[in-house]
């Protein structure tokens, strides 16, 4: 076997492989007589059709096999050891190589087109990799901490309805009249009192028991997307809905928040060893910096990217029209630089053009052969 390349500009490569038969032969030999044990051919017991036979009837496609592993490993092999760049694979370049026929011919010659990587110098003071640091202000701390101390707090259904409390019963909308609205709203629901705008309103539900009845009216209590929320309509229904609402009392329930004790902050941070409400807030500031700053970093790479490519499309030189066989989805499937080439060998032998080799089905030593 011989190798060889011709420079067709800075960046291209022509690549020319000879291959005689004695470079395929014994392989071959030795996949033919592997054939002729596990083939069933009519007229001979398993195992036991003529070598001759076997040979005439597949010899083409095993050829064809043999040749196409050999170009795959010593292509890959010389772009190794010739320390070649390469950008993706070679393509087999149809035009040159022609067509072969693995039943005639003994001695095969091949050609790849072959693209080398540019060298690009950057100058990395030109790219926007800026990143941005996001604080959190201390009223989100506050709520986050509002939050904690609820969630750990301890629950009560008390039978009066008190301050902060949430309460929930059937809501009944009332006509202008102050009688039921036929077709009107009629749901059961829940809401805390500190979502209610006006402080009469909430001061004529504090105090009250299961039951007992409030007549309020919606837009004063709640904004159009609390509206939504609580009688569970739709955007458009909740901005409308302006009407006084009867409000039958079932129950309420309070929460006694947590303190902000050791015991607390070993629930919310285990191990951390936080022992006072300083070093809490802080914890709990670094965890809602933690989502806003992973947006950072990828705001900041994609600025970076966008950078990188406006200045690498001024500096990387334009490939000749041979590149145009090199896509990017061969540069995603190129081998690691000083990889063993462990794993599937790529095949080189079809390109984005006609194969330069027919498709050859290989033989499965768990299927039977057949006589034509």
């Amino acid at each position: 076997m011989n190798i060889s390349r011709e420079n067709l500009g800075d960046l291209d490569l022509l690549i020319k492989i000879d291959v005689v038969e004695s470079d395929y032969a014994d392989k071959v030999t030795k996949q033919l007589k592997d054939y002729q044990h596990k083939a069933t051919v009519p007229g001979f017991r398993k195992g036991n059709a003529p070598f001759g036979l076997i040979q005439r009837m597949y010899k083409p496609a095993c050829v064809a096999d043999a040749v196409q592993d050999l170009l795959s490993e010593s292509l890959l092999k010389y772009i190794e050891d010739e320390k070649l760049d390469i950008v993706g694979f070679p393509l087999s370049n149809d035009e040159k190589t022609g067509t072969h026929d693995f039943a005639k011919e003994t001695d095969f010659t091949f050609y790849f087109d072959a693209a080398l990587a540019p060298e690009i110098n950057i100058e990395w003071d030109k790219v926007d990799a800026k990143l941005c640091s996001i604080k959190v202000a201390a009223k989100d701390i506050d709520a986050q901490v509002k939050d904690i101390t609820d969630r750990y707090g301890k629950f009560e259904s008390p039978k009066t309805v008190g301050e902060g409390d949430h309460v929930y019963g059937k809501a009944v909308e009332l006509t202008k009249e102050g009688e039921e609205k036929e077709g009107g709203v009629n749901v059961f629901c829940s809401f805390p009192l500190s979502d209610i705008k006006d402080p009469e309103i909430t001061a004529m539900i504090v105090g009250k028991k299961a039951d007992e009845k409030v007549v309020f009216n919606v837009a004063k209590a709640f904004t159009p997307s609390q509206v939504e929320k609580v009688f569970r309509l739709d955007s458009a229904a909740a901005k409308k809905f302006k009407a006084d609402v009867a409000f039958t009392l079932s129950g309420s329930s309070h929460i006694t928040p947590a303190e902000l004790n050791e015991e607390l902050f070993e629930k919310v941070f285990p191990g951390q060893g936080i022992k006072d409400v300083d070093k809490f807030r802080k914890a709990l500031s670094a965890e809602l910096e933690r989502p806003t700053t992973n947006s950072a970093k990828s705001s900041s790479s994609t600025r970076s990217a966008n950078s990188f490519s406006t200045i690498s499309q001024l500096l990387c030189p334009k490939l000749s029209s041979n590149a145009g066989f090199f896509r990017a989805a061969t540069i995603r499937n190129s081998p690691p630089k000083n990889s063993k080439n462990s794993g599937p060998k790529p095949i080189f032998l079809l390109s984005n053009g006609n194969s330069s080799m027919a498709p050859l089905t290989r033989f499965s030593p768990s299927s039977p052969l057949k006589t034509r």
